[in-house]
């Protein structure tokens, strides 16, 4: 069984469809970005899965999963690019128009739990906009999948949630787009001549997988299965240097 600890994501959840209809067992646990890279790194599953912001936000990003990086060992797999936004109710009853608009009185606000790739991008996005997160009602909270979060607003229980658009969609939420990210699959090199990883890529590839994910709203899939190394996918992050010997 390949154990994959993974960041959420609804192109991962579909992926994992694909793999039992062709029985291929797969085990699949969530966790936020840096310990589903933390658990890869010690040895505690195969494959892990995380995502990344596109543009001005991905460096200030990487500095919290470099260190479970390594060029040399790790390899990426391509899933998806997404959006990621406000997920608020219906007609917008409250008015929310941006991240700024979280911190009025009367706003309620549930978050993604601490860790998460989702909840670092927040993070980044309210310190470049400076938004006191304390400011924010309800930013303490923590959900582990953005079905999660998204069902929190029309149960009533939040005014407002941030996570991907499919989350939104699924639950009939208005969305407002603030970043796009990548989202990959890492593992070693030595998992990716496993006959599993290569089924995995054939299923990414392959035209019915492609078609059933072109549903998924704010999910682009073209690039689904290449791979890239560490170096190709992020060229701004210094090379790993090597431990001194004791």
């Amino acid at each position: 069984v390949l154990k994959v600890h993974a960041s959420h994501g609804y192109s991962l959840e579909l992926l994992r469809e694909f793999l039992l209809r062709k029985d291929i067992p797969l085990e699949i646990k969530y966790r936020g970005s840096m310990e589903a890279l933390a658990s890869l790194a010690g040895g505690n599953c195969d494959v892990a899965s995380f995502h990344v912001p596109l543009g001005a936000m991905q460096a200030a990003a990487l500095k919290y999963y470099v260190k479970w990086l390594d060029p040399a060992r790790h390899v990426l797999i391509n899933l998806s690019t997404r959006r990621q936004g406000l997920m608020l109710a219906r007609g917008n009853p409250k008015g929310i128009m941006s991240l700024a608009d979280l911190a009025q009185p009367g706003v309620r606000f549930v978050n993604r739990q601490f860790g998460s790739g989702t909840r670092i991008l927040l993070d980044l996005l309210l310190k470049n906009e400076r938004i006191d997160s304390h400011r924010i009602a309800g930013y303490g909270t923590g959900e582990f999948t953005h079905s999660g979060v998204a069902a929190c607003v029309p149960g009533g229980l939040a005014d407002a949630a941030f996570g991907v658009e499919t989350g939104a969609r699924l639950f009939n939420l208005d969305f407002i787009p603030v970043a796009s990210e990548r989202y990959f699959l890492i593992c070693s090199q030595e998992a990716m001549e496993s006959p599993t990883i290569h089924r995995i890529r054939d299923i990414l590839v392959s035209k019915q997988y492609q078609a059933e994910a072109a549903k998924l709203i704010g999910v682009d899939v073209i690039h689904a299965g290449t791979t890239l190394t560490i170096p190709q996918a992020f060229p701004e992050l210094p090379p790993r240097r090597s431990p001194r010997p004791s």
